[in-house]
Formats: structure tokens, sequence, C-alpha cells
């Protein structure tokens, strides 16, 4: 595979990101996309660290916790000590961070079905066994084992 495919991925990427942040519900909710994403990570992921959210979205802490903070003070969001871990601080939706996140998931689905419709659904599958492949082979890499890569 070609260093210019690779690219690809990431130009993919900031391209669905930059299609998300120009949706009419981002607007609506007066919501900044990087918070949008958080709110969705924890929408997935309850009781996901504030370290965690920096490491997944490749923020420094104090921009997480100033995000997370704004969230906090519009109600969506709701910041404790994590159950099992009580110096981490762990991120859950309240009940109108759910339904936002519901909503902004719905966008992303929307988009992302206008996107893979290019595509046949033999296309569709092959490409999500690829991606799932490099998933796994970047997984081990990053534990340590080299057998993937």
């Amino acid at each position: 595979m070609e260093p210019d495919t690779i690219d690809m991925f990431s130009e993919i990427s900031a391209s669905f990101r930059a299609a998300l942040q120009r949706t009419a519900v981002l607007k609506e909710l007066s919501l900044p996309a990087y918070q949008a994403r958080l709110i969705t990570l924890a929408l997935r992921n309850p009781g996901l660290s504030q370290q965690k959210l920096a490491d997944i979205t490749e923020r420094d802490k104090a921009q997480v916790a100033r995000s997370l903070r704004e969230l906090d003070d519009r109600g969506l969001i709701t910041r404790k000590p994590h159950p099992s871990n009580a110096r981490a601080i762990g991120v859950w939706v309240t009940d109108a961070g759910f339904s936002t996140a519901t909503r902004l998931l719905a966008e992303r689905q929307k988009l992302a079905i206008k996107l893979l419709a290019v595509l046949s659904e033999q296309e569709k599958r092959a490409l999500e066994s690829a991606l799932s492949r490099f998933r796994t082979a970047l997984k081990d890499e990053a534990d340590g084992g080299e057998r993937s890569l």
C-alpha cells in the first residue's frame, strides 16, 4: 500500500469531521464541534475519564477540562469520581445530554450513510473488513506486539 493511500485515511476523517461541523444540528445547538465530540464519546462510554477523553481526542487535559466544564454548566454532562478509581473523574451524560448526543449521532449516521452510498454492498463489506484488520494491527502495535504490522 502506498503512503498516499494511508494519508487518505487522515484526509477522509478530517473531511468527515468538517462536514459534521457544518450541520444544522450543531448550529442549532450552539455547540462547538469539539464539545459535540466529547458529549457523544461520553454517551458511548459512560464514566470515561477526563484523561482518557484527552487521549482519544488528542487534546491536552486542560482543554478537555474546560470543555467539560462548559458542557457541565449547560447541564449536558455530569462529572464525578469514577467508581473504580477515586482519583479519576468520570464523565456521564445527563438526560439533556442524552437527547443532545442522540441528535448528534443521528446526524453523524445520516452523513455516513450518504458517504457510503457511493459503494456497493460488496465494497462496503470489503472496506469494513480491511479497516477492522488495520485497527487490530494498530492495537497490536500499541500493545507492544509487532505480529500484525
